[in-house]
């Protein structure tokens, strides 16, 4: 973070917490512009005791957003959804084969080593490859295309007519911006405990 520029557009941040309040306090830090949960899991339970804990924890980050924050939340998982509604911000929802979702991916097929997805982003088809087949892809591209969306990031082609540079630009800010923010911030979480 402490590299970005005027010249970046995008920084893409993912926020951890081992207690209540932590979610907050990186909120009202980073004050993100966009900003989502995307499930809670029982992988961090441990932490807080119970998934309703973990829940209330991870909802810091729609009750404490920017009054301009857009929110991205899943249609599947009703807790996250109506807390997100619940603060009246912007709203960017995403499923799978979901016409309630805002962006959606309608169709899955596996091949030799690849997923190819239908996505539907506010009511426009997409057709993307994606070198990877694994039973969450589906759900996870879903949830990029919806903070892309929220963001304003917008397919200069169909996604099919993609040159590299335009998608590694995409995996630079969704993926590699959380790896190099997690990577710098980690050692201050550590010492936090």
């Amino acid at each position: 973070l402490l590299r970005l520029t005027p010249a970046h557009r995008f920084a893409a941040l993912e926020f951890g917490a081992r207690n209540p309040g932590d979610i907050r306090f990186l909120v009202e830090m980073a004050r993100p512009n966009v900003c989502g949960v995307l499930n809670v899991g029982s992988s961090h339970v441990g932490i807080f005791g119970s998934l309703a804990a973990l829940r209330e924890a991870k909802m810091e980050m729609y009750r404490h957003a920017p009054a301009g924050a857009k929110l991205v939340a899943p249609v599947a998982d009703e807790a996250i959804l109506a807390c997100a509604r619940e603060t009246g911000k912007d709203l960017v929802t995403f499923g799978v084969s979901s016409s309630a979702a805002a962006v959606a991916v309608t169709s899955v097929q596996i091949g030799s080593g690849e997923s190819q997805l239908e996505i539907s982003i506010a009511g426009q088809r997409h057709s993307v490859t994606v070198p990877v087949i694994h039973e969450t892809m589906p759900i996870n591209c879903a949830a990029a295309a919806a903070f892309a969306h929220a963001a304003g990031i917008t397919a200069e082609a169909t996604l099919s007519e993609h040159v590299d540079a335009a998608w590694h630009r995409v995996i630079d800010v969704n993926l590699n911006g959380t790896y190099r923010m997690v990577r710098r911030v980690l050692p201050w979480m550590i010492g936090r405990g």
